[in-house]
């Protein structure tokens, strides 16, 4: 028996009353990168590089071009950048290595591995990484050790090269040692960094999001999502986006919350809940994207008839 996915759509205007301002036409991609393990726990991992330019049905869409092996053990292949730079560089992790790599992709059919890096300052097992204005990386970080054990992790900005310029620690009094820097949406007009803070081992969970300052990368306000109708919407807090307005912004929940957040840049931000989609057991709400004035988010538990 299979089923689908069904994928909630959002629409976001500006007002009711308002014209939606039209999504700005995109550039078709020519190749398509894959980051993946073999099923083969002896193969390396590797990254995939797929055909996907139109031509008109005269080749195969879709068609593989090459695999550029990882030397060394499996790493667990996460997250990467959800798109390539204007500096040709793809950022990779590999979460249970702690290794991530950075890819060349300026030959696109012919990327190459240009660096690789592992802890930073301490910090241990980057997940996400996103771009700054000024071309660097923001990477998050799980988790680091101190004399108590495994403690919360926090934000490193990178070269494109993946070298450190700044780090910033969420191992803080009074933060909850349960945190693990997961997700970001970045905001310099208001000096802003949003946070999500779902442990990847999946030991212990939290509603927290966090508040940081992008200028130094300081934490300055950790809150707590408030559930919902379910009693555990605000569990596992999994990707905060930015809307087409470049200032709003929600945080949806690995446990299918979704939550706008309010007062970023003050002494008391705050969020409240906008939806509590239905949950299937074992299965979870994730990776939403924004589509012009759209918000999109997976929902399983309505998956289509078998």
């Amino acid at each position: 028996m299979t089923s689908r996915l069904a994928v909630v759509a959002l629409f976001l205007g500006a007002a009711a009353c308002a014209t939606p301002t039209p999504p700005r036409p995109t550039a078709s991609s020519d190749f398509l990168y894959l980051w993946s393990a073999s099923t083969d726990s002896a193969a390396p991992d590797f990254l995939a590089v797929y055909d996907v330019r139109d031509r008109d049905g005269k080749s195969p869409y879709g068609a593989l071009v090459t695999t550029i092996p990882i030397p060394g053990r499996q790493n667990w292949p996460h997250h990467t950048e959800h798109d390539v730079a204007p500096d040709g560089r793809l950022f990779a992790n590999g979460f249970d290595s702690g290794e991530s790599f950075v890819f060349d992709v300026t030959t696109p059919a012919a990327p190459r591995i240009a660096s690789q890096f592992g802890a930073v300052n301490g910090l241990m097992h980057p997940h996400s990484f996103w771009r700054l204005p000024n071309g660097n990386r923001l990477a998050t970080f799980q988790m680091q050790h101190d004399s108590l054990g495994s403690a919360p992790g926090g934000l490193a900005e990178l070269t494109p090269a993946g070298v450190a310029v700044r780090t910033g620690s969420a191992n803080k009094a009074g933060v909850d040692r349960r945190i693990r820097p997961y997700s970001a949406a970045i905001l310099p007009a208001i000096d802003r960094v949003v946070v999500t803070t779902t442990d990847m081992d999946g030991k212990e969970q939290t509603r927290a999001v966090q508040f940081w300052r992008l200028s130094d990368l300081s934490l300055q306000h950790t809150i707590e999502l408030p559930n919902g109708p379910r009693g555990d919407e605000g569990e596992a807090t999994a990707e905060p986006r930015i809307l087409s307005d470049g200032k709003t912004v929600l945080v949806s929940t690995f446990n299918c919350g979704l939550y706008l957040l309010d007062g970023l840049a003050t002494a008391a931000p705050s969020a409240k809940l906008v939806a509590s989609f239905p949950r299937k057991e074992g299965t979870s709400c994730a990776i939403p994207i924004v589509a012009g004035s759209y918000y999109l988010v997976t929902v399983p538990a309505w998956s289509a008839a078998p």
